[in-house]
């Protein structure tokens, strides 16, 4: 009788661990996985200096001097991504900005790939080029990075940008392929 209960409960553990695992493994198919986030939470200005100009709200993350501010948006990886097949391969970034005073405002991105002000790491203008206008109405603009042909970006990756006056960043969504 205490054989049979041994052997229940190991089986039953067993199902269990399996149960976990089978949980947390990675897909067997090709699959995207994405995060999206308010910039309020996780861009910061590139040091201190910069840091002390910013308005940082739950939404977005606000430049009220009359001067640039340099911002670093430094983005989640993926470990599924990572440790899987593909190796980081992100398949696109997007963040939105916008105006909210004055008129004519341009905003510079670019994704870099690997840490912030890692040597040698690589570089890329978004899809539509350097400066993107914000719209004088307030609308948001976005700037967007998708690799060319079959290349995929290498986690980890951040966008930097330089904020002119009077502007904010809202949003960025990064998508991997895993």
């Amino acid at each position: 009788m205490c054989t049979s209960n041994l052997v229940t409960k190991t089986a039953l553990y067993g199902a269990l661990a399996l149960a976990c695992g089978l949980l947390y493994s990675t897909p067997a198919a090709a699959a995207t996985r994405s995060f999206y986030q308010n910039a309020g939470a996780t861009c910061h200005g590139v040091d201190a200096v910069s840091d002390s100009k910013l308005t940082r709200t739950e939404n977005r993350l606000i430049n009220k001097t009359n001067s640039s501010v340099d911002v670093v948006c430094n983005l989640p990886a993926d470990a599924y991504a990572i440790l899987g097949a593909n190796n980081g391969a992100v398949s696109y970034v997007a963040i939105w900005a916008r105006r909210y005073a004055g008129t004519g405002r341009t905003i510079s991105c670019t994704l870099n790939e690997g840490f912030y002000g890692e040597s040698g790491a690589s570089v890329y203008a978004p899809n539509a080029g350097n400066p993107i206008s914000l719209p004088n109405s307030g609308a948001q603009a976005i700037a967007e990075w998708t690799p060319s042909g079959t290349n995929k970006f290498l986690a980890p990756v951040n966008i930097y940008c330089t904020l002119p006056a009077y502007t904010e960043l809202n949003d960025w969504f990064v998508k991997y392929d895993i």
